[in-house]
């Protein structure tokens, strides 16, 4: 069952993720919002400001998160049919602290759900500014496309963490 939401994104968007494999879509959340989420996490944070791995099961506002309409319908879109979600992840980098520094080997989100090729999609929202001089996120144009490709397992923890492709 198709589910297109023209409400959520125009379909030069549609069009551009279903070209691209990626899409960014600014202000999905107010500065109030974000704010507030990073109050949330930084309340949470352990000494090393390490990531955090499923908030939506300790705290009803990241489920809330999840479930939102426009995040949902926008998601729906993008694949066209129903979805679910299976996880969710904080990722402070914050100056001065170990994960600062941190960056992800080359990886497939999709190897850690190990989803079917094609079910699974990783959505993220980005609450502070980000650039090349305090950590930026890089995506792959077109990448989607590739079957799942092989890997070496890595930890996520260290410097390089990430499901590394060859």
């Amino acid at each position: 069952m198709e589910r297109v939401h023209y409400d959520a994104l125009t379909k030069d968007q549609h069009e551009f993720f279903l070209q691209n494999g990626y899409l960014v879509i600014e202000n999905v959340l107010s500065a109030e919002e974000c704010n507030s989420l990073l109050a949330l996490f930084e309340q949470h944070a352990d000494s090393d400001y390490s990531e955090i791995v499923n908030p939506h099961n300790r705290w009803p506002e990241i489920l809330a998160l999840m479930k939102r309409p426009r995040t949902v319908a926008i998601i729906e879109t993008i694949q066209s049919a129903p979805v679910v979600g299976l996880q969710s992840m904080f990722v402070f980098k914050k100056a001065g602290t170990p994960q600062a520094s941190q960056a992800w080997n080359v990886h497939q989100d999709v190897t850690y759900a190990r989803a079917k090729y094609g079910l699974s999609v990783a959505g993220d929202y980005i609450l502070g500014d980000h650039d090349n001089e305090n950590g930026s996120f890089y995506v792959y144009p077109g990448s989607y496309v590739e079957p799942i490709l092989e890997y070496d397992p890595v930890k996520s923890e260290g410097a390089q963490p990430g499901n590394k492709i060859w």
